[in-house]
């Protein structure tokens, strides 16, 4: 696998497309990134966009400091344990990671094998946000009569 970043957001917008467009609801804090990097290019000077290449582009994510990194739904879960361990051997320390379940579990993961094998402390430094589904709440709708009269 290889992790490639890319220089702007339409760039990695178009080879993060089978990634992103598999699931468009899941990935929408990175689309709402995205659409603030391209309308407003100074809102995050120091945006970084990966993917993750095996072949083809099996996975996705983004960071813009201070913030944690995000990650998508990885077309191959391997993809995020090897994005975690790449840029670790980049020496790039994302504060958090943020995403749904699973992929956020895996990249912690992934980050914390790797900084326990590689430092004294078995703690990543790297604070998981997870999104769960929601439940929406039961409501009862009940028809009022028409007062057409």
């Amino acid at each position: 696998m290889e992790l490639e970043e890319h220089a702007d957001a339409p760039a990695f917008l178009v080879a993060a497309a089978s990634v992103l467009d598999a699931d468009e609801a899941r990935h929408n804090l990175i689309y709402g990134i995205c659409s603030t990097l391209v309308d407003v290019p100074d809102a995050y000077p120091e945006a970084r966009l990966w993917t993750i290449r095996d072949d083809s582009v099996v996975g996705a994510a983004l960071m813009t400091p201070p913030f944690n990194i995000v990650v998508a739904r990885p077309l191959d879960e391997e993809a995020l344990r090897f994005a975690a361990h790449a840029l670790h051997e980049r020496s790039l320390r994302p504060p958090g990671v943020t995403g749904a379940i699973p992929e956020v579990d895996v990249f912690a993961d992934g980050r914390e094998q790797r900084t326990s094998t590689t430092a004294s402390s078995s703690s990543s430094g790297c604070e998981r946000f997870r999104t769960r589904r929601s439940r929406t709440p039961r409501t009862s709708i009940s028809k009022r009569p028409s007062s057409a009269g």
